[in-house]
């Protein structure tokens, strides 16, 4: 009788590999996910290939296809890939229905990718003053400024580094956006 450990082994690491490299987009801050579940894919892989030589299991078929497709969106992760999917996961997170909403959550990332968000339309200067982040509060006034065409957005605003940051942001996006 021919023991399946490799190849069992190498399917429940390909799917710990798959669901850490998963979890990605529900904490875009941590790449923690996306390292773990490269070398897990890599350690699934190799099981795999142990699985199918040393015992002829074909089970090993499974750790094998799971650890290269955990491979493979590991990299497309870190390369911005799911960059898409972690936002629909945010939507999912902290729903964007009205600004009451973006006032409840407590993580101030995310509150600031709420108030960021409503900025799509209309073009609410008032939004850009709740956020907290001096770097995310520019880009929301660029972002408006640039959508005007309005750079007098900019002038003035409370703070030198979210003025001059505004304008970095208004002049990015009117060179590669020129309307």
């Amino acid at each position: 009788m021919k023991s399946k450990a490799f190849s069992i082994v190498s399917i429940i690491i390909g799917i710990l590999a798959l669901t850490t490299t998963f979890s990605y987009p529900l904490y875009p801050t941590l790449t923690l996910g996306i390292v773990s579940g490269f070398f897990l894919g890599i350690a699934a892989i190799v099981l795999g290939i142990l699985g199918i030589k040393k015992n002829k299991s074909k089970l090993g078929i499974i750790g094998i296809v799971l650890g290269i497709v955990t491979l493979i969106l590991a990299i497309l992760s870190y390369g911005g890939f799911f960059y898409i999917l972690s936002f629909i996961l945010a939507l999912i997170e902290y729903p964007f229905h009205d600004i009451c909403d973006c006032e409840n959550i407590q993580d101030q990332y995310a509150r600031d990718l709420c108030y960021t968000n409503e900025l799509i339309y209309p073009f609410n200067l008032s939004i850009c003053e709740k956020i907290q982040g001096l770097t995310e509060k520019a880009e929301c006034y660029g972002y408006i400024a640039y959508n005007l065409q309005n750079s007098t957005i900019c002038d003035g605003l409370q703070d030198e580094n979210v003025t001059n940051g505004c304008y970095e942001v208004l002049n990015y996006y009117t060179s590669v956006y020129k309307k």
